[in-house]
């Protein structure tokens, strides 16, 4: 998974991992129910300020695929990293007013793998 993806996922304490994807890709054609994935997140840290760099890892199974809605799926993750009025125009000239060719993915993590360098 590329950064973009990574960046427009979702976590919510106890569930699924849940990301969108295009439906016209290599990977989208890959994700099937049942599926392994893996994912890979870095905070990035700042050393000359003394903050050191944090990963985690997690791998599980795909439990859902299915169309992503505009409103239900990615105007939540837009809004996330953009804002609503940043985001809703980047949806607007990206989307028009709907979430054409777009997937969304469910990953249920089974393992998850942690590394704090600053701990």
């Amino acid at each position: 998974f590329d950064v973009t993806e990574v960046g427009r996922q979702q976590r919510e304490p106890g569930g699924d991992i849940v990301f969108c994807t295009r439906d016209d890709t290599r990977k989208a054609r890959l994700l099937a129910v049942g599926a392994r994935v893996s994912f890979l997140a870095q905070g990035e840290g700042d050393i000359a300020r003394g903050i050191l760099p944090r990963y985690v890892s997690i791998e599980g199974p795909v439990v859902e695929l299915a169309r992503a809605e505009l409103d239900r799926d990615l105007r939540p993750i837009v809004h996330r990293y953009l804002g609503p009025a940043v985001g809703d125009g980047y949806l607007k000239a990206t989307r028009g007013n709907r979430a054409t060719s777009e997937l969304v993915v469910h990953v249920r993590p089974e393992r998850w793998l942690t590394r704090d360098f600053g701990s």
